[in-house]
């Protein structure tokens, strides 16, 4: 018979914040990342890619140069950059 594991508290406070679209983040959000510099990356499901800064929220799109609104994916290389992997229709 398997039993629950026992619910300790953690020992610390973590303080959480709720952004949506009225703060600047777009819909769905299949990718999250935080960079070296403490940048929040959302990858989003059609509305590109959106930078955190601690302060607001600066979004990326085709219109910016972006390959594609939908990012599936983003990582960061051993020196900052950020790579993103995207979805093209018919993949």
């Amino acid at each position: 018979m398997l039993t629950p594991p026992e619910h300790k508290a953690a020992g610390f406070f973590a303080h959480m914040t709720t952004y949506s679209s009225e703060q600047g983040l777009y819909g769905l959000v299949p990718k999250i990342i935080c960079d070296r510099k403490g940048n929040m990356w959302f990858g989003t499901d059609g509305g590109g890619v959106i930078r955190y800064d601690g302060k607001s929220f600066t979004t990326y799109t085709t219109a910016q140069g972006l390959g594609s609104n939908t990012v599936r994916s983003i990582a960061e290389d051993e020196i900052g950059h950020c790579g993103l992997g995207r979805m093209e229709a018919g993949q």
